[in-house]
Formats: C-alpha cells, structure tokens, sequence
C-alpha cells in the first residue's frame, strides 16, 4: 500500500471517510442476511451500534487493522466458522 502513488491514497482515504457516514445507515437496514464482524481488539468497537445493526462482533487478539493478513490462521478459522453458522 505504501508504494502506491500518494494521489490514490488520498482519494481512497477521503472516499473512505465520507461513505460511512453518507450511506452506511441505510446500507445496512437494506441488509436482510447475517452480519459477523471479525475485528482486532487492539482498538475500541461500538457494540451498542453492531447490536442495533444486527451484527455479531468476534475479537481477535495480537493484530492491529489487517486482521487477515497478521494473522491468517485464526482468521481462516473464524470466517470458516462464520460460513458454517451461516450455513446452517
């Protein structure tokens, strides 16, 4: 990421800023399927808003924001089991 040119990282980092709070809300209220979550526990998570969206929120521990990348294993394992569940 930091190899790309510094014009692309901009545009995505504003265009990440503003699209949450433009079309997150309702996004997620056309949303009619399971929503699991596989966050770090490195940084705080606002529950009370994953709950009022309906979406489950699993830690994992000794990451920071690239979750699946720092940690492959355990991230294989819990969306392995976030898809079984699904599944189900």
């Amino acid at each position: 990421m930091s190899s790309a040119a510094a014009e692309v990282g901009i545009g995505a980092g504003g265009n990440s800023l503003l699209w949450p709070a433009e079309h997150s809300a309702r996004a997620f209220n056309e949303i009619t399927v399971s929503i699991r979550a596989i966050n770090s526990d490195m940084q705080p998570t606002n529950l009370e808003a994953a709950e009022q969206l309906g979406m489950e929120v699993v830690f994992m521990s000794g990451v920071g924001h690239f979750v699946m990348m720092e940690d492959p294993k355990t991230f294989n394992t819990l969306l392995a089991d976030a898809v079984a569940d699904f599944s189900r």
